[in-house]
Protein backbone atom coordinates (compact mmCIF):
# COMPACT_ATOMS: atom_id res chain seq x y z
CA UNK A 1 0.00 0.00 0.00
CA UNK A 2 1.41 3.38 -1.01
CA UNK A 3 1.53 6.17 1.55
CA UNK A 4 -0.35 9.35 0.68
CA UNK A 5 1.75 12.34 -0.28
CA UNK A 6 2.50 14.62 2.65
CA UNK A 7 2.40 18.38 2.59
CA UNK A 8 5.39 20.54 3.52
CA UNK A 9 6.32 20.75 7.18
CA UNK A 10 5.28 23.65 9.37
CA UNK A 11 6.13 24.43 12.99
CA UNK A 12 3.59 24.69 15.79
CA UNK A 13 3.95 26.53 19.08
CA UNK A 14 2.07 24.86 21.95
CA UNK A 15 1.53 26.49 25.31
CA UNK A 16 2.15 24.61 28.58
CA UNK A 17 -1.50 23.43 28.58
CA UNK A 18 -1.09 21.74 25.17
CA UNK A 19 -3.03 24.36 23.18
CA UNK A 20 -1.72 25.15 19.70
CA UNK A 21 -1.14 28.89 19.83
CA UNK A 22 0.66 29.44 16.52
CA UNK A 23 1.36 27.50 13.32
CA UNK A 24 4.10 29.04 11.20
CA UNK A 25 6.26 28.27 8.20
CA UNK A 26 9.22 27.64 10.48
CA UNK A 27 10.49 27.99 14.04
CA UNK A 28 11.34 31.67 13.47
CA UNK A 29 7.65 32.46 12.85
CA UNK A 30 6.67 30.80 16.11
CA UNK A 31 9.48 32.41 18.08
CA UNK A 32 8.38 35.80 16.75
CA UNK A 33 4.84 35.01 17.98
CA UNK A 34 6.21 34.09 21.42
CA UNK A 35 8.20 37.32 21.57
CA UNK A 36 5.24 39.42 20.41
CA UNK A 37 3.00 38.03 23.15
CA UNK A 38 5.73 37.90 25.81
CA UNK A 39 5.64 34.14 26.30
CA UNK A 40 8.55 32.93 28.46
CA UNK A 41 10.57 30.12 26.87
CA UNK A 42 9.61 27.69 29.67
CA UNK A 43 5.87 28.19 28.91
CA UNK A 44 5.79 26.82 25.35
CA UNK A 45 7.24 24.16 23.08
CA UNK A 46 7.77 23.91 19.33
CA UNK A 47 6.76 20.89 17.26
CA UNK A 48 7.01 20.00 13.58
CA UNK A 49 3.59 19.86 11.91
CA UNK A 50 2.46 18.54 8.56
CA UNK A 51 0.97 21.35 6.50
CA UNK A 52 -2.63 20.80 5.49
CA UNK A 53 -3.15 19.93 1.84
CA UNK A 54 -5.98 21.54 -0.07
CA UNK A 55 -8.99 19.33 -0.54
CA UNK A 56 -9.61 18.24 -4.08
CA UNK A 57 -13.19 19.00 -4.94
CA UNK A 58 -15.17 16.73 -7.17
CA UNK A 59 -18.10 17.92 -9.24
CA UNK A 60 -21.54 16.97 -7.95
CA UNK A 61 -23.18 14.15 -9.89
CA UNK A 62 -25.52 15.43 -12.56
CA UNK A 63 -28.95 13.81 -12.77
CA UNK A 64 -29.77 12.07 -16.00
CA UNK A 65 -32.62 13.46 -18.14
CA UNK A 66 -35.09 10.88 -16.83
CA UNK A 67 -34.40 11.68 -13.17
CA UNK A 68 -36.61 14.51 -11.97
CA UNK A 69 -37.40 14.99 -8.34
CA UNK A 70 -41.07 15.55 -7.55
CA UNK A 71 -41.92 19.20 -7.10
CA UNK A 72 -38.87 20.57 -8.91
CA UNK A 73 -39.52 22.65 -11.97
CA UNK A 74 -43.25 22.67 -11.42
CA UNK A 75 -44.84 25.95 -10.80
Amino acid sequence: MQRPERGPLMTGLYDNQGVLRCAGRDADDCLAYAELFGLPADRYSLEALEAPRPLQSQPAPRPSHGDQSPGLGQG
